[in-house]
């Protein structure tokens, strides 16, 4: 477990200046309470915004309870774009596990990624974009994208495309899904760039897999990695 800061602490106080006790919760749920303070930090001011001392006073706890879960604020957001990913992937495979084909397994992928994105949710690109002055962000990041063009390039293959261009043509699709996502998600009108995205993508099925004959599962090796993110979580 991270050792505590004890070095004058930042706590939170009430309008006459005593300090106020924080709430308690389960280590779980109190984890999750951090991050979605610290991804609304990140959303509001950019990632410089993101300190141990005001993730503390913006989620009204002491700095040692922020501290009890994580060694800095780079660690913070490492957390926060492993957070992302584990809903991510949850989302998706929730509403396309049962798709037919191919096709439609990647327009509810859509439906659920923009769903997903719909209520201001901090994507990837808010923390890093993989070139950040932060090595560790950019790894993660990386990691990440690298999990999602598999993703995208294992699909294809259980249609039976061939390797190297289920690598090509994964990496368009993705491409195509995340920036439309990150672009247009939180958009009122972002209906108009989902049903563009649904129809590019399918287009772009049609010439590469013109016989959608297998029924697509989500690949197992992103399963682990939500599992395995998913376990840690809930220590």
């Amino acid at each position: 477990m991270p050792k505590a800061d004890m070095s004058s602490p930042s706590e939170p106080t009430n309008e006459s200046g005593a300090r106020k006790r924080a709430k308690a919760m389960p280590r779980a749920e109190r984890r999750d309470q951090l991050l979605a303070t610290a991804s609304k930090i990140v959303a509001e001011g950019g990632i410089g915004g993101l300190t141990m001392e005001a993730l503390a006073e913006a989620a009204g706890v002491s700095k040692p309870v922020v501290y009890e879960h994580w060694d800095n604020s780079e660690s913070v957001a490492a957390a926060l774009l492993d957070d992302y990913f584990k809903a991510a992937v949850e989302a998706v495979d929730t509403a396309a596990r049962d798709a037919a084909t191919l096709g439609e397994y990647l327009s509810l992928a859509v439906d659920a990624e923009f769903e997903f994105h719909t209520d201001g949710r901090l994507s990837p690109w808010g923390i890093t974009n993989g070139y950040s002055s932060s090595e560790r962000l950019n790894n993660a990041y990386r990691q990440l994208r690298k999990i999602t063009l598999g993703t995208f390039e294992d699909l294809l293959m259980q249609q039976g495309v061939d390797q190297p261009l289920a690598e090509a043509a994964g990496f368009v699709l993705a491409a195509m899904m995340n920036s439309a996502v990150y672009e247009f998600g939180p958009r009122l009108d972002n209906h108009i760039a989902k049903e563009a995205l649904k129809a590019m993508m399918n287009g772009a099925l049609s010439a590469i897999v013109p016989l959608q004959e297998a029924r697509p599962r989500t690949p197992e090796r992103t399963l682990a990695i939500y599992r395995r993110l998913k376990k840690l979580h809930n220590e």
